[in-house]
C-alpha cells in the first residue's frame, strides 16, 4: 500500500491475513517449544535497583491519536498497565535475550487485556491487547540509546494521526503476537523499569557495567516506489472513517474526551461527603456494602443509599465483615483482619474499573492495595486522607514501644512493608491529598494529656486503654 493511493479493506484479504498469521504463529510456537530462543525473566530483583540510568525514554499515553478514538486510546492505556508488571523491575544477565513476548506472555481477555487500536493494512481497528508497540517502541529505544543490541526489531508500515513528535533517536519496533517479536541482548547485566505516570510512559534501563556504549539507532530500511514520499503514510481511523460501508467499521461509543471519574471508599466522612457532593456528584461511586448486625438501627447519613447507581461489592462486603467479626477479639490479628478486608476490597474495586476511568477518588486505606495491582497507573488520583500514612503511624508505635517496652499492645502487630505507603517518585504530578479540615486530637479528654500511643515523652503514669480508644473514636468521627 502507498502513501497516495488507499484501497478499503476487503474480507478476503482479512481471511488471508488471519490464515497466514495463525500459520506463522503456530510454526513460531514449535520452533520456541523445541529451540527457546529467550526466556522469561522474574521481576522484583533489587540488585541492580541503585545502578546508574543509562537510558531513559518518555511518551505520552493520551495525546496521541485523533478526539474521536478516545475508546481506543483508554483501551491502549488499559493494555499497558496490564503489560507494565511483567517488565518492571526485570534484570537480565550479560549475554542473555530478552525477548519481548516470552517476557510477557499471550495476552488474553482473561488476563486484563482489552480492544486497543492495532495498525493493520493502513487501519486503526480496536484489536484485543492493541496499543503494547508504545511500549516495544520505548523499550527499543532505550535499549538503542544504552548501547544494547536488538536482536531482532521490525518497523511499522504507516503512523497515528496526530501522535506527538518522536524524538530524533527514537526507534520503531512493531511486535504481534508471537512471531512480530522484539529481542533485547547486552554484553553486561542490566535492570528494566516501566512506570506509568498520569500522561506517560517512562522506560528506564540501568546497569554498572562501563561496556554500555550508547550506539546510533538502527536504521528502518523500506520499500518505496520512486517519486513517493520517505514518511510513513497516514493511518486510517476505523472510529472516525467515513468508510462506513468498511466490514471494520465501528460506531464511536459516547465517552467524553476527558474520560470518567470514579470514587472509591471504604468509609465516608461528613467532610469528604460534602466534597464529593460539591466536585464529583457525577462520578461512578464504589463502596462496600455496610453490614451490621444490628439492622434494625437506621444507618449513618453517609451510608445510607442515596438513589444513586453506586457499586457495592456484597460478597467482599459479607467476606470482610465476617472475617472481621472473627478475629475482634485477638489484639494483634484484629487489625491484620481490617487490612485483610481493605484490600480485599481494593481489589473487587479494581475488578470493577474500566479503561475510560482516567481520574480516581480515592479512600487513602485502599491505596497501597491499588497500586500493587497496578490500576492506579496511567491516571490521575485524589487521595481523601482521613489519618496518618502507614509508615507514619508505624513510626510513631514504634518510638512509643521503646519508651514502653511493658507493653505489649504498642508492637502485637506490624503492617508488611509494601503497605505503608507507595513510592514517592511514582506519584510525583498525579496525586492530590485532600484532608480533613479538623485536627486530630492529640490530648486526652478525660486525663487532659498525651496518651501513650502517641509517644509523647510527657506522659508519667499508665493510661487506661479506655482512655485511648476514645480518643481514636473522636478522631474518626
Amino acid at each position: 500500500m502507498s502513501a497516495e493511493v488507499w484501497q478499503p479493506p476487503r474480507r478476503i484479504d482479512a481471511v488471508d491475513f488471519w490464515l497466514r498469521s495463525r500459520l506463522l504463529a503456530t510454526a513460531h510456537a514449535l520452533r520456541e517449544a523445541l529451540r527457546p530462543s529467550a526466556r522469561r525473566w522474574p521481576g522484583g530483583t533489587q540488585a541492580l535497583a541503585d545502578a546508574p540510568v543509562l537510558a531513559q525514554y518518555r511518551t505520552a499515553l493520551w495525546s496521541d491519536g485523533r478526539d474521536d478514538e478516545f475508546p481506543l486510546v483508554a483501551g491502549k492505556v488499559q493494555n499497558l498497565r496490564v503489560a507494565r508488571r511483567a517488565f518492571d523491575a526485570v534484570e537480565v544477565p550479560a549475554g542473555e535475550v530478552l525477548s519481548f513476548w516470552r517476557q510477557l506472555g499471550r495476552p488474553g481477555a482473561g488476563r486484563g487485556f482489552v480492544a486497543g487500536r492495532e495498525l493493520r493494512a493502513g487501519c486503526v481497528v480496536p484489536t484485543l491487547a492493541g496499543g503494547l508497540c508504545q511500549l516495544s517502541n520505548a523499550l527499543a529505544t532505550a535499549a538503542a540509546r544504552a548501547g544494547l543490541e536488538l536482536v531482532e526489531r521490525h518497523g511499522h508500515t504507516a503512523r497515528v494521526e496526530q501522535a506527538a513528535e518522536a524524538a530524533d533517536d527514537a526507534v520503531d519496533a512493531t511486535v504481534f503476537w508471537n512471531y512480530v517479536d522484539l529481542k533485547v541482548r547486552a554484553r553486561h547485566d542490566w535492570r528494566l523499569e516501566v512506570e506509568l505516570t498520569a500522561t506517560e510512559l517512562v522506560l528506564r534501563i540501568r546497569a554498572r557495567s562501563s561496556l554500555a556504549v550508547p550506539v546510533a539507532p538502527p536504521g528502518m530500511p523500506r520499500v518505496v516506489r520512486k517519486g513517493a514520499s520517505q514518511a510513513l503514510p497516514m493511518a486510517r481511523g476505523c472510529l472516525s472513517c467515513e468508510q462506513t460501508d468498511c466490514f471494520r467499521h465501528r460506531p464511536s461509543p459516547l465517552v467524553a474526551q476527558q474520560g470518567r471519574t470514579a470514587v472509591l471508599l471504604d468509609a465516608v466522612t461528613p467532610e469528604f461527603a460534602r466534597y464529593l457532593d460539591a466536585h464529583h456528584a457525577g462520578a461512578d461511586r464504589m463502596q462496600p456494602v455496610p453490614m451490621r448486625l444490628a439492622f434494625w438501627r437506621p444507618l449513618p447519613a453517609a451510608l445510607r443509599p442515596d438513589g444513586s447507581a453506586a457499586i457495592r461489592p456484597w460478597w467482599t462486603s459479607l467476606r470482610r465483615a465476617l472475617w472481621q467479626r472473627l478475629w475482634a477479639r485477638h489484639a494483634g490479628r484484629r487489625q491484620a483482619s481490617l487490612i485483610d478486608g481493605q484490600r480485599w476490597l481494593a481489589l473487587a474495586f479494581a475488578a470493577r474499573l474500566k479503561p475510560e476511568h482516567t481520574q480516581l477518588v480515592v479512600d487513602q486505606a485502599l491505596l497501597p492495595h491499588l497500586q500493587q495491582t497496578g490500576a492506579l497507573d496511567g491516571r490521575r488520583i485524589t487521595v481523601l486522607a482521613g489519618a496518618l500514612p502507614m509508615a507514619e503511624i508505624e513510626r510513631r508505635l514504634d518510638a512509643a514501644a521503646r519508651q514502653w517496652p511493658e507493653d505489649a499492645t504498642l508492637r502485637d502487630f506490624a503492617p508488611r512493608p509494601r503497605w505503608c505507603g507507595p513510592r514517592v517518585p511514582r506519584w510525583r504530578g498525579r496525586r492530590r491529598w485532600l484532608r480533613r479540615m479538623r485536627k486530630p486530637r492529640t490530648t486526652c479528654p478525660l486525663l487532659h494529656r498525651r496518651p501513650r500511643w502517641c509517644g509523647s515523652t510527657g506522659c508519667n503514669r499508665p493510661c487506661n486503654p479506655t482512655h485511648n480508644l476514645l480518643l481514636r473514636a473522636m478522631n474518626r468521627r
